[in-house]
């Protein structure tokens, strides 16, 4: 070894670099998706991957009898133009919507890398969401339609349980959310 290398510069030797959280959870993302394709395909009795649109599985989804009522976690990033701008967090939120949605864009990068979705999910909710729901890891308990904000109401019922939702934007702020039943 050359005198002005530096030896932790070496601590890989021969691997190649480690992966970022984000490409982690893409790569996740992305076998989280061809195993639902995989499982679709085995329920109509064939081992090939599924080619349904999205059009096609949103009307399966919709043709399911839909629950009663569900069960989420979510975490909220509020931002100067919510309806409340203001949480336990930060008294006075002064994040556009844009800063809202990168910040919530990192935690569910985070999320998705971490080998269990639910622990990561709320161990985060009770640090990073606005929401006074931190206190109980990000649960909103059970509800039935008509008690949300539409938006949020919709993403939660179209998610299947165990499913990690894209970032929803509501009056409120912005959410990720977390189906549990």
């Amino acid at each position: 070894m050359s005198a002005d290398k530096n030896p932790i510069d070496d601590i890989y030797g021969d691997l190649p670099p480690p992966k970022s959280a984000e490409q982690i959870a893409k790569e996740r993302e992305a076998e989280i998706i061809l195993e639902k394709k995989k499982v679709a395909g085995k329920k109509r009795g064939s081992d090939v991957i599924s080619n349904e649109t999205k059009e096609e599985e949103t009307k399966n989804k919709k043709k399911k009898k839909e629950p009663a009522w569900v069960q989420v976690l979510h975490i909220i990033r509020k931002h100067k133009d919510s309806r409340r701008p203001a949480s336990w967090r930060n008294p006075k939120v002064t994040d556009t919507k844009e800063e809202a949605t990168e910040a919530l864009k990192k935690i569910r990068n985070q999320i998705l890398a971490a080998p269990r979705l639910e622990v990561a999910f709320r161990k985060i909710a009770k640090e990073e969401s606005d929401c006074g729901s931190a206190k109980k890891e990000g649960d909103l308990g059970k509800f039935r339609r008509g008690k949300m904000q539409k938006a949020f109401e919709n993403a939660s019922f179209a998610l299947e349980v165990g499913e990690l939702s894209d970032i929803i934007s509501t009056d409120s702020g912005m959410h990720i959310i977390l189906r549990l039943r």
